[in-house]
Parts: C-alpha cells; structure tokens; sequence
C-alpha cells in the first residue's frame, strides 16, 4: 500500500503520539503510582516507547 506525504506525515505523528502516551503512561506512571515499583512494566513501557518513536520517526522521514 503506497501512501501519500500527508497520509505518510499524519501516520508519523500518531506513532510520535502514542510514544508519548506511553512513556507517561508506563513509564513516568510507575514513579508515581503509591503501588510498588513494578520493573516489568517500566521495562516493557520504555521498550514500547522506543519501538513508537522509531515507527514515527522513520515515516516522518519518508522517502
């Protein structure tokens, strides 16, 4: 499926998005939460995050 520049741009922009929902989410989250720190989800947020950033940036970069 070829997109289009805006549809290319629009998709990179969600992806950035939900690398930021999620870094708060998972991430910031578990130093706020009164619950005890849980290692597996901060791992799996940041590792999730990394992988929506990189998703993003690569279709804002285009060809």
């Amino acid at each position: 499926m070829k997109l289009t520049r805006r549809q290319r741009e629009n998709l990179a922009r969600v992806f950035l998005d939900l690398s930021k929902y999620i870094f708060t989410a998972l991430v910031i989250g578990q130093f706020l939460a009164p619950e005890k720190f849980q290692r597996e989800i901060f791992v799996g947020g940041f590792i999730s995050f990394v992988i929506f950033l990189v998703i993003g940036l690569l279709a804002d970069k285009g060809e």
